[in-house]
């Protein structure tokens, strides 16, 4: 299967729940948190398909991995992201 995001099919296929998320989440390494984190700023990485309680999971644990100011990008790039499949 291939897809086009990482984060929207981990949380939507993959997880079990929100805290299986967010266990998930926390076994990545930093890098593999900024590289997401990353590509979500370039617009690479699409978390329009997240629904708000893994959002909030993915955010906390970006801020608490990188930094609360990434935390805050990342929330705003997913509140102006769009609609899911737009």
């Amino acid at each position: 299967i291939e897809y086009m995001n990482i984060l929207p099919p981990v949380a939507n296929h993959h997880s079990r729940g929100v805290p299986d998320f967010e266990q998930r989440l926390k076994k990545l390494s930093i890098e593999d948190m900024r590289y997401l984190a990353d590509l979500i700023l370039e617009g690479t990485e699409g978390l329009c398909c997240l629904q708000p309680d893994f959002a909030e999971v993915f955010f906390t644990v970006a801020g608490q991995r990188l930094s609360s100011d990434m935390a805050d990008k990342l929330r705003l790039a997913y509140e102006t992201g769009g609609d899911c499949g737009g």
